[in-house]
């Protein structure tokens, strides 16, 4: 505060964490609620231990709530451990946290399926232990349950659903590991395990089958990951599908053989591996996205001319020096080969289509077309002008695109896909035909657009179309500066700043898409009834904002402007307390604390006015300049004004009298000097203190004005200061 002469100590909480309550007490909270209020998770209480500490041979343990045991402490010096599933007839649910720590003599240890839950460092110190078999009711394996276990070989996992976190057995030379009948997931891949040798699989398990180091389907149709480290690796015969994440950042891998018979590479199925060289089978029909992904070796991958898809990312990152797309290529996905050299010398011929595929097109720029359909622009250039005789731009066609500026859509396309040029921030020149008929969702979303020509023949936009500042409510760029718009459009039209259309609104009526500007003077226009979602996002320039009555609909974030609009003016679907409208002024106020939007409300019945969200907007001001003529209008026209708010209102006047007299002296508002002292809101002492304030510094109206004041306070002076 120290340098504005206007700002004050309201005394009122700016946010939780101030420890403050609205009227300014001190707030006590408990431990939970301070950790809360920091953002911390409380999890439910767990289930506790009660009663005394009980033994049953070599154990101790204690009776849970549900009737179950929890052992606690083991006093046995066995080599091999089969650890109870009952204790004096209690089911053993849980083991407690260092239950079997630094027992070196243990070698074998085998849990019941009874367990449920295993404590923190259950077998931690435990130098001999070399064999495990876990419980098949274990939610999961802690990562500190085998640290310093240096002589774990084997171990069981019977649990229908295997999680094993990345470090789970970081501490053991783990050589094999035995999957149980009854799994049917792996939710985690069995990394950390460098010294792992075989994998084995019960026989009766039905999802399950094993080559000894990878999972497979127990058909051997599907290979789901390869679960032993190895630098290469020949998938099994038989083998028609590489599932999702299959190889993935395996980074020792550096060869792969793939039998005749594979149909499909799933998502991430190699993704950041070692590999420098992939052979595709004949058979090969479908590469999944991301499927090699960040494999920055791969230099070589030959593409079978049956392949018939190839997913968003799939060779993206690699060192790919030249990929020609097969004959049989019918859907390439979204930046199938971003960021590899084979896309840097897309004008030399690096990067092309088969001479047979009569499918796809790509030009020496890297535009890639099928048939009179705009794909993607692949190639890294600054400024792009698609082909004469296109009619149509996909959806994400420049989506995210790193380099391109400027784009030229020739005479004949009719529609602009699903986010086409969303999230390429280096776009500031689009130049759209007259011939566009439609423009997707979210289509220049996140641009660095300025202006946008529309011709009449534009029908549809599509939410958030033109968004070009992104969907950012607390951090919007810069929006639209202007929109040129053919006005025999019969859908969309330009007024008050607004882009509108036409019996937009599900519920009757006209839709408000956008503000574009340069009107600093906004009035929603009455055939309006509808203002779409982020309608005002990032504005900066609207000085007053006027609304009427029978909104029926304001979508989320219609008015997140940069800054508060400084004046709003209201109108009510019916008189509120007597008054038909209200005329609000807004403090500025970071949008991390308020947001304009949430001061409207529509519905059936008309335009709805947060009052209680206004008035703690007000009551938060930073300084009297904005606080004073916002809360004098709320007391001087209470609408749906609480005795607790009046209170708050008065109280800080109260406090702050000398700096009101300030407020108003320099602006001349004798009346609202008068109307507050007349209240007693402003004592004498306030008014004199600043009268001389003011006469010294020479603030000849604030001087005048304090002067009259006193006069019309004191008559009986009989001093005419008028004169």
């Amino acid at each position: 505060m120290g340098d504005d002469p206007w700002a004050f100590d309201h005394g009122i909480r700016r946010s939780p964490a101030e420890g403050r309550d609205f009227e300014g007490a001190a707030v006590r909270r408990s431990p939970a609620e301070e950790l809360v209020s920091k953002g911390y998770f409380l999890p439910y209480a767990k289930r506790t231990c009660g009663g005394e500490e009980l033994r049953c041979g070599e154990y101790r343990y204690r009776l849970r709530e549900d009737g179950t045991a929890r052992l606690v402490s083991y006093e046995g010096s066995a080599e091999q451990v089969d650890i109870p599933a009952e204790v004096d007839g209690a089911r053993v649910a849980s083991l407690a946290t260092n239950l079997f720590r630094g027992h070196a003599e243990l070698r074998r240890v085998s849990m019941p399926d009874t367990v449920e839950f295993a404590g923190n460092h259950v077998f931690d110190g435990c130098v001999n232990l070399r064999s495990v078999r876990l419980s098949a009711a274990l939610d999961q394996v802690d990562p500190t349950m085998f640290l310093q276990c240096g002589a774990l070989a084997e171990v069981e996992l019977p649990m229908p659903l295997v999680r094993l976190e990345g470090n789970s057995f970081s501490d053991a030379p783990v050589a094999h590991v035995a999957f149980g009948p009854l799994v049917e997931a792996l939710d985690a891949k069995p990394l950390g395990l460098p010294h792992l040798e075989r994998v084995t699989v019960d026989p009766a398990n039905e999802a399950f089958s094993t080559d000894g180091r990878a999972l497979l389907s127990r058909d051997g149709r599907h290979l789901y990951r390869l679960v032993v480290p190895c630098r290469s690796y020949e998938v099994p015969a038989g083998c028609t599908d590489v599932d999702e994440r299959a190889f993935d950042s395996l980074d020792d891998l550096q060869e792969v053989a793939l039998p005749e018979g594979v149909r499909r590479l799933g998502r991430m199925a190699f993704a950041k591996t070692a590999l420098s060289a992939v052979r595709l089978p004949a058979s090969v029909e479908a590469v999944g996205e991301k499927a090699f992904y960040h494999c920055a070796r791969l230099v070589q991958a030959h593409l079978p001319a049956g392949c018939r898809e190839i997913g968003a990312e799939a060779f993206a990152f690699t060192a790919l020096a030249r990929a020609e797309l097969p004959a049989g290529l019918e859907q390439l996905g979204f930046r199938a080969f971003d960021h590899t050299p084979a896309q840097a010398r897309i004008g030399e011929g690096a990067l092309g289509v088969s001479p047979a595929n009569r499918c796809l097109d790509l030009d020496a720029e890297g535009g890639l077309y099928r048939h009179d359909v705009f794909l993607e622009l692949i190639g890294q250039v600054e400024s792009y002008r698609v082909r004469p005789g296109t009619h149509a731009v996909a959806d994400e066609a420049f989506k995210r695109h790193a380099r391109v500026r400027a784009v030229e859509l020739p005479e004949g396309v009719f529609s602009v896909g699903r986010e086409a040029f969303r999230g390429n921030r280096q776009l500031v020149r689009v130049d759209l035909p007259e011939s566009l008929e439609r423009i997707g969702e979210r289509a220049f979303l996140d641009t660095s657009l300025s202006t946008l020509r529309l011709s009449e023949n534009v029908r549809s936009i599509g939410e958030d179309a033109l968004l070009v500042q992104g969907d950012n409510q607390l951090m919007p760029r810069r929006p639209l500066q202007s929109i040129s718009l053919d006005a025999a459009n019969p859908v969309y039209y330009l007024e008050n700043g607004l882009l509108c259309q036409r019996d937009g609104s599900k519920m009757g009526g006209d839709t408000c898409l956008l503000y574009v500007g340069p009107d600093d003077v906004v009035r929603i226009p009455r055939q309006v009834t509808h203002v779409a979602s982020l309608a005002f996002c990032g504005a900066s320039g609207v000085a007053e904002l006027h609304l009427h009555g029978h909104l029926h609909s304001i979508c989320n974030g219609a008015f997140s402007t940069a800054r508060s609009i400084p004046l709003v003016h209201v109108g009510f679907p019916e008189p509120v307390d007597g008054y038909e409208a209200g005329e609000f002024r807004v403090p500025e106020l970071s949008s991390r604390y308020r947001s304009p939007s949430y001061l409207f409300g529509a519905g059936p019945g008309g335009t709805a006015f947060d009052f209680e969200y206004y008035d703690s907007w007000v009551t938060h001001a930073a300084t009297m300049r904005e606080f004073a003529p916002a809360a004098l209008y709320r007391l001087q026209h209470p609408m749906c004004l609480s005795d607790h708010t009046r209170g708050l209102y008065e109280n800080i006047f109260q406090r702050k009298a000398r700096q009101a007299c300030r407020y108003f002296a320099d602006q001349g508002d004798l009346d609202a000097l008068a109307w507050l002292a007349g209240r007693g809101l402003l004592d004498d002492g306030a008014i004199e203190a600043e009268l001389g304030t003011a006469t010294r510094e020479g603030r000849t109206q604030a001087t005048a004005c304090l002067l009259e004041l006193q006069h019309r306070l004191m008559p009986a002076a009989g001093v005419d200061f008028s004169l």
